[in-house]
């Protein structure tokens, strides 16, 4: 029989560092605090009705006002973009640096859409699911 190895941290970091993934900003806002982290593990889950889910990790800033607010954004970013990213992955940088570049607009949710994002959507979180160290939150759209 064989049994699961278990792999050290900074190997499945490395690992996963080397696989290439769309990069999104999940935005949230609550009142006129708003906030939003770089995340990679977004994705479609169903078209019939349309879905998407974001793995939030449970000690962002932002997961806390997502889970207030009760809605999200999600901001896929274009290859132009990329200094929105490394911005909004700052764990030391406020909302207001973090929201410093780009021209971010509100919808529906009032939660912060970047304009000129190769697609955002609005959200409404419909489960959130612990998983390890994160949230899966995901909507029907």
């Amino acid at each position: 029989m064989r049994t699961k190895a278990i792999i050290p941290d900074h190997e499945f970091k490395l690992g996963m560092r080397q696989v290439v993934s769309s990069v999104a900003i999940v935005t949230s806002r609550v009142g006129r605090i708003r906030n939003g982290l770089t995340a990679t593990a977004v994705c479609s889950v169903s078209a019939e009705p349309p879905t998407v889910l974001a793995c939030i990790n449970r000690n962002a800033s932002a997961e806390a006002i997502i889970a207030e607010s009760g809605n999200f954004a999600i901001n896929f970013l274009t290859e132009d973009q990329h200094n929105i990213a490394r911005l909004f992955s700052k764990s030391k940088l406020d909302a207001d640096q973090r929201f410093g570049e780009g021209v971010w607009l509100s919808m529906v949710t009032g939660s912060p859409i970047l304009d000129g994002a190769a697609a955002s959507f609005d959200c409404e979180v419909q489960e959130r699911i612990p998983a390890a160290s994160h949230h899966i939150i995901s909507d029907g759209l």
